[in-house]
């Protein structure tokens, strides 16, 4: 068995080739919540598909973690769980980052919100792990994630899913996120600090985009629900940095293109301190807008967008705008531009000198 083919493919490249699309393995170095975020999102994806009715009849929340053993209360296991199979609404589901099987309890008889949570908090005993809450009756496009359980109710996000929601300015927004939660200065998350070599010279590290890149990757996953962010996959015309796949919740061998994105950095210094002329960021960047095109060109792409990081000391987002807007728009690519600092203060700076040129002038005084 271990020789068997089925025409060019053999057993271990069929196997491999199919967890890459059906979700079982692609985002294995992702975390753990990140995965459960996504595998949820794709089981309610398929139960919209099938029976939105039914979907949206009732509320249904999702528990990280086993189903706990408490005395009266009656769970039910779905071995299949993540086949989509299972009408979902009215229960409250116990499971793995995978939800490949689960088990379930139904939501007391006329319970609403609060008293949901109380069950779960209380009865249950699971209020301090990783939720998700969807009711369809309320918004059929999001899940409401809770990190902390729903016992931090307040700390709450919520996600998207199905790609038909995304557009340029949706996608737009999210990348906004990230570059607030996660990029912005060094103290932004804990991944962020590892983008400068040197922070009060302004070096890089030396795959600074790299590093870019797998933030933005983590980010786009947890903020897009059942949508898949593909890394570097590699065409004809070479290979895109990200781009956003959705298989279709019934027919598995489909897929639909929503978006390539090509990641550029804009920089004054290498990490050994030499100096990046003008002209070479905007040869890259012009650079980047072809990419984005050619790639969404070749894939069928929705969107292309070209994400531009600008990580001297004094950014220039407007002429960076300037220069990238008007090639991109030729071309029909988003052209996104935003500041990355190397110090706290260096963005405090910029925060207050932006403050005081956008501010009308005041005169006189108290």
């Amino acid at each position: 068995m271990d020789d068997t083919k089925l025409g060019l493919w053999s057993q271990d490249n069929l196997a491999a080739t199919v967890r890459s699309y059906n979700g079982s393995q692609y985002y294995q170095h992702l975390s753990e919540e990140i995965r459960f975020v996504h595998s949820v999102a794709k089981i309610i994806s398929i139960r919209s598909a099938k029976d939105k009715e039914g979907l949206c009849s009732a509320p249904s929340l999702y528990v990280l973690g086993p189903a706990p053993d408490v005395e009266a209360v009656t769970l039910k296991r779905e071995p299949t769980f993540s086949l989509g199979n299972v009408n979902v609404a009215g229960k409250i589901w116990f499971g793995s980052q995978a939800m490949n099987s689960s088990r379930g309890v139904a939501i007391p008889t006329r319970a609403d919100t609060d008293a949901i949570f109380s069950f779960v908090s209380e009865t249950l005993v699971s209020g301090g792990r990783p939720a998700i809450y969807f009711d369809g009756s309320q918004n059929a496009a999001a899940l409401r994630y809770y990190p902390k359980g729903i016992d931090a109710a307040d700390d709450c996000e919520d996600i998207l899913f199905g790609g038909a929601h995304i557009d340029a300015q949706t996608l737009k927004c999210v990348m906004d996120r990230i570059h607030e939660r996660s990029l912005i200065t060094p103290t932004a998350s804990l991944l962020s600090s590892g983008l400068w070599a040197d922070g009060p010279k302004h070096y890089p590290v030396e795959r600074a985009e790299n590093a870019i890149q797998s933030i933005v990757e983590i980010g786009l996953a947890h903020a897009l629900g059942n949508i898949r962010v593909k890394r570097e996959g590699t065409g004809t015309f070479g290979r895109y940095d990200l781009s956003l796949v959705e298989q279709d919740p019934l027919d598995a061998s489909k897929t639909t293109n929503h978006a390539v994105i090509e990641l550029k950095i804009v920089k004054a210094f290498t990490k050994s301190g030499t100096k990046v002329s003008e002209t070479a960021n905007k040869t890259a960047m012009l650079k980047g807008v072809k990419q984005a095109f050619a790639y969404r060109e070749e894939h069928k792409s929705r969107i292309s967008a070209l994400c531009c990081y600008d990580m001297r000391p004094t950014p220039s987002l407007q002429k960076i705008s300037e220069d990238g807007c008007k090639r991109a728009n030729d071309f029909g690519v988003k052209f996104w531009a935003w500041p990355l600092f190397s110090t706290t203060e260096a963005a405090r700076n910029w925060l207050a000198e932006n403050y005081l040129n956008q501010a009308p002038q005041q005169t006189g005084g108290a």
